[in-house]
């Protein structure tokens, strides 16, 4: 009897692959016995098998076989084969064929053939429990079908070694493929493949893998029962493993055989394989009693019958298309990927993603998708996109739809497990980089954070429609997002014309944070003008915005309509939280809340659109709650309107002319709720404005404010105003009309009601509860009418009492109002102000009722030019319309019209000390008669006249012991004043204390015919303030010693002629500013130990000072002129000695001279001359010597023009003054026309010697001359220029002594707007010791200028290492024109001499002749070089007339850098 083993094996499914991604593996072959027809080889009585056991006759030939066998390694299902065995005697042994074909569990057909031989023989191993063996080797060829539709073929080879007790088996199977691929199939799944979103295929591998296994069995006892292990390896291009197995086999019937072995590796794993054999057509032969070795020869060999392979699936994909740039054309959908973890170097593919948000632009996906995996973080980094783009950030549990034309809408599936619930990418922007740049037809931006960056999101080309949305956008210190419409360009190939401007962006879920500038900016103004169409469509939703330090919506000039819906706002710094301007478009906001807002609310600006604003709070902003500004605009808002910051409820200006109405949000809460701010603001309002529903405003800093020429409507339907802190209701021109029904109350110090601006609307005031009048006002200004010419009706009670308060709750008409004022039920209690002010103007004043004064104020005040009529009437008979112990009396400042106060006016206010005079100021014309007057020391000014032409006789007697001006007259005034004595010789006016006479503008003839004696106080002559009458004084008035000035001229143009004398010991003798023409003459001595003379801040006249001035000041100025225009100011005879005061200083001066011999100015600390902006008259200044021992400076002058400025007289050094140890510059010479130092003796300064500045600003040429001058000693330069302005300069130094200078010697720069300069450098001695030039001079900055520069004939010497003796340096963008003749330099350390140009646009044409330069230790004795710009050297290789080039025409070695060139011509001189 013989065993035959079978292994069985199974394959999966296809669709087992797909799903399962579960190998392929191979199916072991079995092989068949075939039986010898050679009895020779049947097997003798012998060894017994089990009962079992089967005996077969070798005549039958050969027999069928079929074979099942389950899944084992190399296979995912098992097989089925059917097959057979043929065997042939051979000389020593037995050949065989075998085949069969094997069908897996997926119906895929392979085979197995093979030939073998098999021969007897003996025993290896000694004591072998075997007596004889079988050896057996074989060579098959097998082949797989797999469910990939790939056939793999494989060679095989067997080797047995077969006993009745144990076998041994070894096979090898080799195959001839290596990986195969089936065909791909379509998935339902989406993904990334490259470049591409694809629908996603997949494809089966088999990997034919090479198997060895070996075997050994064991039969167990006689029965027909084996038991077997062994091991086996497999080898392939990704497999490389070794496995065991385990099993047991035999026979169940005659022709049954089955076997379950176990097997286990690490590619397969642990497989339990069952297998059973059907001999079909065996029998037993009953005349055999148990089979032999001999008849094993025809049992199958024991293989594989399958190929073992390792399946896999490789993925591919379908690309999927679409239109994603809305043109029309499908194509293929691009996804980059930008991952920030990813490695460096990415293509941007799915594989390979791109690492950084810079390189997106590169790789040209247009349009495509750029997909920013989630997680990321970017740093300094941005994305610029292109055309068709979207950039989307994955992450935040964020669906992404892409339309396809395969699959419609598909989401963008994750790149990685969990991502789409991962971190939404981050972008940290760069220092004044904008983070994301669209391109004109960028599709979308969605699902990232920003932090920081110049601007979030800009357009710069603008955009067609972008959508941006789930954006998180924080720190910016410029805009969130900018867009602009984009432009659809005409195709030149088309004969149509396709030029259109398209703008149909769309903003949703969007949060900012603490944004410098707009959150969202987007300005609708087509690029392209009106004549292109433009199609339009703006809609933004879900927004929030906090911090914000800008605008939080900016949307401009839309001209179709536009949404903004659920938009919270709430920054404590931003400018507006919706700006609309120029929206021709409607604007309709739903379901806003901004608050907090440190600028405004909602800003509407110059739109002409119809606006719906529904569902709106906006609560507590730092600027107007609601601005309209401009436009035709109509606004329907309903809502509600807390205002409890210092912004406006409403603020309308700049000649709105639409309609507003305003509805409660819900029954009850009314419309405007304010307690803070600037209530409600009308500037240029001309539309109506309606409140339908209840307005309280209380606490506000003013109620209603119409400003600016207003001229639409108000209705106030039902309104409190309570307690403003500033003016409650405010008109200011226009012709605004109130309708106002309610109550105001007024009980802070503020204006109850103000009208002003030439206002000519209606004012209607009538009380809302009956007898509660319309207005109670106990605190404030009350009501005031400023140029006020409508009409203003007060029905009801108006009660003006601040009694309580001390407030000055009067009635004011100012400013030339002609309106008509009724008020038919007034009371006017002791206001602290004027109970009455009437302030030019036409206007018709109708008062019934009381006023009553006790305060210190005028009663009545009539000024401006009033003339129209003003009637007072009593409430009743017994009544007083006026009763004042108090105050200022009466004050008519400008009053022109018929005042007609009956009856005799007592004006005493002495029980209280008060100022109960008459006051004609200010321009009064009309007729004032005071025929018994007597006025006793007022408190204030006892006859006060301002302005106007009236005439006045006053006899009597002024008598002023109280600091007050006896008399006083300005504004003006042109009338004839006279006063006389009304008894003989006591005088008119007599003033012990005060300020005697005071003339303020006063423009009439003003004679005092009598004594005027002012002795006391500060009592002296005043005639101030645009003054141009004339006024003539007794030769018998004295003006002794006052406490303040003794005689002052300001602001006038008076004609005075003072006979007496001045003494002052204590003020200004003589004080005259702000003087514009006249004659001013003091014919008699002046004289001062005080403050001197100071005449400022005129603007013509003539002042002459020939009497003599003797002022020996010490610590004060003892002259002082300062802003004196078109004047003509003469000294003579000026004798000045000071210590610690300047000596003369005239600043912002003109006609100034001091003329004659004998002028001399002696300090020690102070200033000696000081002139800013001065104009010399012609005669010039001469001053002998200035002397000044420890000053600032000794001479200062600052922009000084007109005649010439000689400081020095006489022939040697010092005879022009000495100027010694200054802590400055002993000369500052800033914009000077014409000055000339003579004979000075400089020495010991803290700054330079003479410091020359002729800088910007000044507009005349500048010549400055030093000549036969000592300079030494200086902490600076000897002399240093410095020549910035655009007009000339010309500088000359002749003939000086300069050394022992801190800086350079001399130093001279022309630079900023210089346009031209001449200099002249001759025949000077300049020496510097301390390591710096003795000369130095530049052109410098990129103003275009010419220096014409002469230096002849001067010695120069220096001692420097790092300065050259002479040094010019052209930069910027100036030409240097330099001769140098017969100088001498010498450097003992460095280069002697120079010159450079240093910038593109410098040029520098040199000349030289007959100069001697001399250097030392390895510098040069002349060094030119070109660093930049152009260097032209005059004869530099050109001969001149006497044949000499540059190097032989002076004394020295030159270094000329090679790039400089010959100049042909002759250098320009000064």
């Amino acid at each position: 009897m013989t065993i035959a083993w079978l292994a069985t094996a199974t394959c999966a499914s296809a669709q087992e692959i797909v799903e399962q991604g579960a190998p392929v593996q191979g199916v072991p072959s079995a092989g068949e016995v075939v039986y010898s027809t050679d009895s020779s080889y049947i097997a003798t009585p012998g060894t017994t098998y089990s009962p079992y056991g089967m005996n077969y006759s070798p005549s039958l030939g050969s027999h069928l076989r079929a074979r099942y066998n389950t899944q084992s390694y190399g296979q995912v299902r098992g097989n089925l084969d059917l097959g057979t065995m043929k065997v042939f005697d051979g000389a020593n042994g037995v050949w065989f064929v075998d085949g069969q074909v094997t069908l897996n569990d997926e119906s895929k057909v392979g085979y197995n053939a093979g030939i073998g031989y098999r021969f007897m023989t003996l025993p290896l191993l000694p004591n072998s429990a075997d007596s004889a063996k079988i050896a057996g080797i074989s060579l098959w060829s097998d082949g797989t079908t797999t469910i990939n539709e790939n056939f793999l073929p494989q060679i095989g080879i067997s080797l047995e070694y077969l006993g009745d007790f144990w076998d041994v088996r070894a096979n090898t199977y080799i195959p001839f493929s290596d990986i195969e691929v089936g065909d791909f199939v379509a998935t339902d799944n989406i993904n990334y493949q490259g470049d591409f979103l694809v629908q996603e295929t997949i494809a089966g591998t088999d990997e034919a893998l090479t198997v060895q296994d070996f075997e050994l069995a064991r039969r167990m006892g006689n029965r027909d029962l084996w038991v077997f292990a062994g091991g086996y390896g497999l080898w392939g291009d990704t497999v490389d493993t070794a496995g065991l197995k385990i099993g047991a086999r035999g026979y169940l019937t005659p022709d049954l055989a089955v076997q379950l072995a176990v097997n286990d590796d690490d590619e397969f794993g642990t497989n339990t394989v069952f297998s059973v054999t059907w001999f079909i057509g065996r029998t037993r032969d009953p005349s055999e009693t148990g089979p032999g070795l001999y008849q094993r020869f025809r049992e199958p060999v024991i293989r594989n019958d399958y190929v073992a392979v390792k399946q896999d699936t490789v993925l591919g994909g379908e690309i999927l298309e679409g239109d994603l740039d809305g043109d029309g054309e499908v194509e293929d959908i691009r996804v980059v990927h930008v991952d920030s973890s990813a490695a460096a170097g990415g293509d941007g593919s799915f594989e390979n993603p791109l690492n950084n948000l810079d390189d997106i632009e590169g790789t040209g996906a247009s349009p495509g998708i750029v997909l920013v995996h989630s997680d990321s973080s970017f740093t300094d980094q941005q994305a610029v996109l292109l055309d068709g783009q979207r950039m989307l950030g994955e992450g935040g549990g964020i669906e992404h739809i892409v339309n396809t034309t395969n699959f419609g809408d598909v989401v963008l599936p994750e790149t990685s497990a969990g991502a789409l619930d991962g971190a939404v990418p981050v972008i940290n922007g760069g220092a004044g980089e904008d983070v994301i740049t669209l391109a004109t037809n960028t599709i979308e931006v969605s699902n990232f954070v920003m932090n920081g960056g110049a601007n979030a999101i800009v357009s710069p080309n603008g955009t067609l429609g972008v959508d941006l949305n789930n954006l998180s956008i924080s720190n910016m210190t410029g805009n969130g997002i900018t867009l602009t419409p984009g432009v659809i360009e005409d195709d030149p190939e088309t004969p149509e014309d396709e030029l259109a401007v398209q703008f149909t962006p769309i903003l949703s879920d969007l949060t900012f944070e603490n944004v410098a500038g707009d959150d969202i900016n987007i300005d609708a103004n087509s690029p392209e003008g009106a004549s292109v169409p433009i199609t339009e469509s703006i809609a933004i939703s879900d927004v929030t915005s906090t911090g914000n330090g800008g605008v939080g919506i900016n949307l401009s000039n839309n001209i179709s309509t536009a949404t903004i819906e659920n938009y919270t706002n709430d920054s404590s710094a931003g400018t507006a939280g919706i700006l609309l301007t120029a929206n021709d478009g409607s604007v309709n906001i739903t379901d806003a809340t901004i608050t907090n807002q440190a600028g405004m609310g909602i800003s509407v600006v110059d739109s002409n659109g119809s606006h719906t604003f529904a569902e709106v709070q906006i609560t507590d902003t730092g600027a107007a709650a609601l601005h309209v500004s401009g436009g035709e605009a109509d606004i329907s808002y309903t809502g509600n309107i807390t205002q409890g910051d210092t912004g406006e409820v409403l603020l309308v200006e700049n000649g709105h002319s639409g309609a507003l109405d305003f509805f409660e949000g819900a029954d009850g809460n009314g419309v405007v709720d304010a307690t803070s701010g600037d209530g409600m603001v009308f500037n240029d309002a001309d539309g109506t404005y309606t409140f339908v529903d209840a307005v309280s405003m209380t606490g506000t800093t003013q109620g209603i404010d119409v400003s600016n020429d207003s001229d639409g409507s108000i209705a106030m339907l039902d309104a409190t105003i309570t307690d403003t802190t500033g003016t409650t209701l405010h008109f200011d021109g226009g012709e605004m009309s109130l309708n106002y029904t309610g109550k105001i109350t007024q009980n802070n110090a503020a204006t109850t009601l103000l009208v002003e601006g030439e206002h000519t609307g209606t004012l209607t005031f009538n009380e809302g509860d009956t007898d509660g009048g319309v207005i109670d006002a106990f605190n404030g200004d009350g009501l005031v009418f400023s140029n006020a010419d409508g009409g203003y009706i007060f029905n009801d009670a108006v009660v003006l009492d601040g009694t309580a308060n001390g407030a000055d709750t009067g009635i004011d008409l100012l400013n030339d109002s002609d309106g008509t004022f009724t008020f038919a039920d007034g009371t006017i209690v002791s206001p602290t102000g004027e109970a009455i002010l009437v302030d030019g103007g036409s206007s018709v004043f109708t008062f019934t009722g009381e006023i009553t004064q006790e305060n210190n104020v005028a009663t009545v005040s009539v000024t401006g030019g009033h003339d129209g009529a003003m009637t007072f009437l009593s409430p009743d008979d017994t009544t007083d319309v006026i009763n004042a112990t108090n105050g200022t009396g009466l004050q008519f400042n400008n009053a022109d019209g018929d005042y007609g106060f009956v009856g005799s006016v007592t004006l005493d206010g002495s029980s209280n000390g008060a100022d109960t005079g008459v006051d004609i100021i200010n321009g009064s014309d009309g007729t004032f008669t005071f025929t018994e007057t007597t006025i006793t020391d007022p408190t204030g000014v006892a006859f006060n006249v301002v302005g106007g032409s009236a005439d006045v006789d006053f006899a009597g007697k002024i008598t002023q012991s109280n600091n007050a001006a006896a008399v006083s007259v300005s504004g003006g005034h042109d009338g004839t004043m006279t006063f006389a004595e009304s008894e003989a010789g006591t005088g008119v006016v007599e003033a012990t204390d005060g300020t005697g006479l005071q003339f303020d503008n006063a423009d009439g003839t003003y004679q005092f015919n009598d004594a005027v004696v002012l002795n006391g106080g500060d009592a002296g002559v005043d005639i101030v303030n645009g003054s141009s009458g004339t006024f003539s004084f007794a030769a018998d008035s004295e003006i002794i010693n006052p406490t303040g000035d003794a005689f002052v001229i300001t602001d006038s143009d008076a004609n005075v002629d003072y006979n007496g004398t001045i003494t002052d010991d204590t003020g200004f003798a003589v004080r005259i500013e702000n003087h514009s023409d006249g004659t001013v003459s003091f014919d008699d001595e002046v004289t001062s130990t005080g403050q001197g003379i100071l005449v400022q801040n005129n603007t013509g006249g003539s002042y002459s000072f020939i009497g003599g001035t003797d002022l020996d000041t010490t610590t004060n100025d003892a002259v002082t002129l300062n802003n004196n225009t078109d004047t003509t100011i003469s000294f003579a005879d000026m004798d000045i000695t000071t210590t610690s005061g300047d000596g003369f200083v005239a600043t912002n001066t003109e006609g100034l001279s001091i003329i004659g011999a004998g002028n001399t100015i002696t300090t020690t600390t102070g200033t000696g001359l000081d002139l800013d902006t001065v104009e010399v008259a012609p005669a010039g200044i001469l001053i002998d010597s200035v002397t000044v021992d420890g000053a600032v400076s000794g001479v200062i002058m600052n922009d000084v023009t007109g005649g010439p400025v000689v400081i020095g007289t006489g022939s040697n050094v010092g005879d022009g003054g000495s100027l010694a140890n200054t802590t400055g510059s002993a000369v500052s010479l800033t914009n000077v026309e014409d000055v000339t130092l003579n004979f000075l003796d400089i020495s010991a300064t803290g700054g330079a010697g003479v410091e020359i500045n002729h800088v910007a600003g000044f507009g005349a040429d500048s010549t400055v001359s030093i000549n036969s001058s000592e300079i030494s000693g200086t902490s600076a330069q000897g002399v240093l220029l410095n020549a910035g302005n655009a007009n000339d300069v010309s500088i000359t130094l002749n003939d000086n002594v300069i050394e022992d200078t801190a800086l350079a010697t001399v130093e001279l720069n022309i630079n900023g707007n210089a346009n031209n300069a001449d200099i002249f450098v001759t025949g000077n001695t300049l020496d510097n010791t301390s390591d710096a030039e003795a000369l130095l001079i530049t052109g410098n900055d990129a103003t275009l200028k010419t220096v014409n520069l002469l230096v002849s004939e001067n010695s120069m010497t220096n001692d420097s290492a790092t300065a050259s003796t002479v040094e010019l340096q052209s930069s910027g963008d100036a030409t240097l024109n330099s001769t140098f003749l017969n100088n001498n330099m010498s450097n003992a350390t460095n280069d002697a001499f120079t010159a450079s140009t240093n910038a593109a646009g410098s040029r520098l044409n040199l000349r030289m002749e007959g100069n001697t330069a001399t250097s030392g230790d390895g510098g040069d004795d002349y060094f030119l070089i070109e660093n930049a710009g152009t260097f032209r050297v005059q004869n530099l290789t050109t001969p001149n007339d006497d044949g000499d080039t540059i190097d032989t025409a002076n004394a020295g070695t030159f270094d000329i850098d090679p790039a400089i060139t010959e100049f042909g011509g002759t250098v320009p001189l000064p």
